[in-house]
C-alpha cells in the first residue's frame, strides 16, 4: 500500500506540474493578447480616418492685431460692465486689479481706476480681446489704437459702422 500512495503521490506530483505548465502558458497568452490589444489602441491607424485628410500639409496663420498689445489711455476711467458678485468676490477683484466696482444694479457694475487697470482687468478677468475692449469701452484705450480700429478681414464699411458707434459712446 505504501507502494500505492507512492505512486498516487507520484502522480499528483505530475498533474501539479502539467497544469501549472498550462496556467502559465495560458497567463503567456493572456498578456500577450492583452499587449496585442492595448498596442492597437495605442499606435495610431495607417488607414486615414473617414473625412479627414491625410497628410496633407496643414497651414495656420494668425492675425498679427491679436499679438499687438492694446495701450490704456492715461488717467482715470470708467466702464460700466456686466457683473455679478458677492462683497467678497469684489473685495478681491479690487485688490488684485486696483480697481474699485460699485454695483449699480443686480448684474450691472461701474468700474474705477487707472484706465491701465481697468484694461488688465476686462483682459485677464473677463476675458476680452482687443476687439472687444475697444468695441465695447472705447473710453479706455488710447485714441491712436482706435485709429487702426478693426480687423485685417473687416470691410471698409463695417470698420465706419464701429467708429460710428464708438464715437457715439464716448460722446454719452
Amino acid at each position: 500500500m505504501s507502494k500505492e500512495l507512492t505512486r498516487q503521490e507520484r502522480l499528483d506530483v505530475e498533474i501539479k506540474k502539467s497544469l501549472d505548465a498550462r496556467t502559465k502558458e495560458f497567463k503567456e497568452k493572456i498578456n500577450k493578447l492583452t499587449y496585442e490589444k492595448i498596442k492597437q489602441a495605442l499606435v495610431p491607424s495607417k488607414e486615414p480616418l473617414k473625412g479627414y485628410p491625410h497628410n496633407e500639409e496643414v497651414t495656420i496663420s494668425m492675425d498679427e492685431s491679436v499679438n499687438e498689445a492694446l495701450k490704456a489711455g492715461k488717467g482715470k476711467g470708467l466702464a460700466d460692465i456686466d457683473y455679478v458678485g458677492d462683497k467678497k468676490l469684489t473685495q478681491k477683484i479690487e485688490k488684485m486689479f486696483k480697481i474699485k466696482i460699485k454695483q449699480t444694479g443686480n448684474t450691472t457694475a461701474d468700474v474705477t481706476g487707472e484706465k491701465k487697470d481697468i484694461l488688465n482687468f476686462l483682459q485677464k478677468h473677463y476675458y476680452y480681446d482687443n476687439l472687444d475692449v475697444m468695441e465695447l469701452h472705447p473710453e479706455i484705450v488710447e485714441d491712436k489704437d482706435l485709429e487702426e480700429f478693426g480687423t485685417p478681414g473687416m470691410s471698409a464699411a463695417d470698420k465706419a459702422n464701429l467708429r460710428r458707434r464708438i464715437a457715439a459712446k464716448r460722446k454719452k
